[in-house]
């Protein structure tokens, strides 16, 4: 096997890991506590969620970058395109009415990089209508143990030690957003961290 193809499923194995991380404290189906006084999330998660934050179709960035998104089969979370200049929207965050849009850092999640908090992105959905979002936040994350699926990760810009779970649900609960996600690359490690930048609606 060429090198090339060894390296770049290596770190196609990377972004799957990360992805088993955050799911693995998943629940199936998703359930809210009873405890829980937050309507508008006791509303997202016991109503159907509208077409226009259940399924992406397109993504642009002036000036970026502007690409198609896949849908992940069935009963795959895990399933991250393998191809050059698309994207793939993230079911389980789909479920939560957030906007999941993954791809492997040496492919189209080398543009994530690239954005800028205050820059905006345009996400078409299956209903035809174009939705603009701003960047509001992106976060960097250092995994304590790359070689452990469980590993709890560290917030770069807090210094924060965070669970897997902890961070599914910021990134993936709550009110309706986009996310990016993508891997981190450092130290020649291929699974080092984890790189997530957040877009709110701009009518927010």
């Amino acid at each position: 096997m060429p090198r090339s193809t060894l390296y770049n499923r290596t770190r196609t194995l990377a972004l799957v890991g990360t992805l088993l991380i955050l799911l693995s404290s998943y629940p199936q189906p998703v359930v809210i506590p009873s405890t829980t006084t937050n309507k508008f999330t006791k509303k997202l998660f016991y109503k159907k969620l509208p077409v226009q934050t259940a399924l992406a179709e397109w993504v642009s960035v002036s000036g970026l970058f502007s690409l198609p998104i896949m849908q992940q089969p069935e009963n795959n979370p895990i399933y991250v395109a393998n191809k050059s200049n698309i994207l793939t929207q993230f079911q389980r965050a789909t479920q939560n009415g957030v906007t999941g849009l993954l791809a492997h850092n040496f492919l189209s999640g080398r543009e994530f990089s690239r954005l800028k908090i205050g820059q905006e992105i345009s996400v078409t959905y299956t209903d035809h209508i174009v939705r603009n979002y701003r960047v509001s936040s992106i976060y960097h994350y250092q995994k304590l143990d790359p070689s452990d699926l469980f590993s709890d990760l560290i917030d770069l810009h807090s210094g924060r030690e965070l669970s897997s779970s902890e961070v599914f649900n910021r990134f993936y609960r709550g009110r309706h957003h986009v996310t990016l996600q993508t891997c981190l690359e450092e130290d020649g490690r291929l699974d080092w961290g984890l790189l997530f930048v957040v877009a709110l609606p701009t009518n927010q």
